[in-house]
């Protein structure tokens, strides 16, 4: 592969990305805010194992609901619990900002940061996206979230494959077993009620079927259903 796009989970982002970036030489990963904390090794994986030639790409964006949760924490000391502030609120404690604006513009320069760290002489370029600009129609549909290991699958066929619409889901895309705080943002902050863990290998599946098991007892999950999409090959 020669591109890395490490992205937010946003529903309103995923036929832009697919338009722009997939290209069938691309990964993806995406989590809440574009966040580095839990992909850090995830990333160094990619280098290793792809030239990347074509760089790295920090993929923010304007009105992002994972940034609402950090700047209500820093703001009005809310506290969202340990998971979500080790893997997300905990890195912006010392960055200074007046505006929920400024925290998410703050927010791309950090992870580019981070992501040079361990490039290694890989270009990382950071875009920072205004959903305002992406003609996203109005969505009246219940929105649901992706789960998945596949790093390259077009946004367009994987929530097909989940019987839903490009612009209705959030979609998850790494590692998924240090996903559940992301998680945790989309069922309590997001308001999701329908997570689908989708896998395209018959190995994928044994591994989410434990996944799902597991993170159907954790208790922000509650009011909110979760199955397994089988895409085999």
């Amino acid at each position: 592969m020669e591109r890395l796009v490490i992205s937010c989970m946003d529903r309103r982002l995923n036929e832009y990305l697919d338009s722009k970036y997939n290209d069938g030489n691309t990964l993806f990963i995406r989590n809440a805010g574009a966040n580095l904390t839990p992909i850090l090794d995830l990333v160094r994986e990619a280098l290793r194992k792809n030239e990347l030639k074509k760089g790295i790409y920090i993929a923010t964006h304007n009105d992002c609901g994972a940034m609402g949760v950090v700047f209500q924490a820093l703001t009005s000391g809310k506290s969202f619990g340990s998971g979500i502030y080790n893997a997300l609120i905990k890195q912006f404690e010392s960055i200074g900002f007046r505006s929920r604006e400024g925290l998410e513009r703050e927010n791309g320069r950090l992870q580019v940061k981070r992501a040079k760290a361990i490039a290694k002489g890989v270009p990382v370029n950071l875009e920072p996206i205004d959903v305002k600009r992406l003609g996203v129609p109005a969505e009246h549909n219940e929105h649901r979230l992706i789960l998945t290991s596949n790093l390259s699958e077009p946004y367009v066929k994987m929530t097909k494959i989940a019987n839903t619409g490009v612009f209705d889901s959030y979609i998850i895309q790494g590692d998924t077993a240090f996903m559940s705080s992301d998680v945790e943002i989309a069922v309590k902050f997001l308001g999701i009620k329908d997570v689908r863990l989708e896998a395209f290998s018959t190995s994928e599946e044994a591994r989410l079927s434990a996944e799902l098991e597991s993170l159907g007892r954790e208790p922000f999950m509650h009011d909110a259903k979760c199955s397994l999409i089988r895409a085999l090959r």
